[in-house]
């Protein structure tokens, strides 16, 4: 990817979609997991995302959620754990990308 490409996207999901730096690290970071057949609790994202602080994490957490790119899929055993996984958006947003 070339620096105008990158700059493109970066626009394009600060623009679009409200979506910073942090906030593309951390849905390639829960994307990444659940492709390797893994899951990502949100305790987990909080207490082991090493881009920002867990308060931050938990922060965007929230707001990814509300912008639905994310979304909390309680455990049917545990009603305390919570995973993450790709919410409604999240294809519109991907796909934005491949077209810009």
């Amino acid at each position: 990817m070339k620096l105008k490409q990158l700059g493109d996207a970066l626009t394009l999901a600060w623009n679009e979609f409200g979506l910073d730096g942090i906030d593309i690290l951390m849905l390639h970071e829960v994307v990444t997991a659940q492709g390797a057949g893994g899951e990502v609790t949100i305790m987990n994202m909080i207490n082991n995302f090493s881009f920002s602080s867990p308060a931050t994490a938990h922060k965007k957490i929230k707001r990814l959620c509300d912008k639905h790119l994310l979304i909390k899929v309680g455990d049917t055993v545990n009603l305390r754990l919570k995973r993450l996984e790709k919410g409604a958006r999240y294809d519109e947003f991907i796909e934005r990308l491949k077209s810009n």
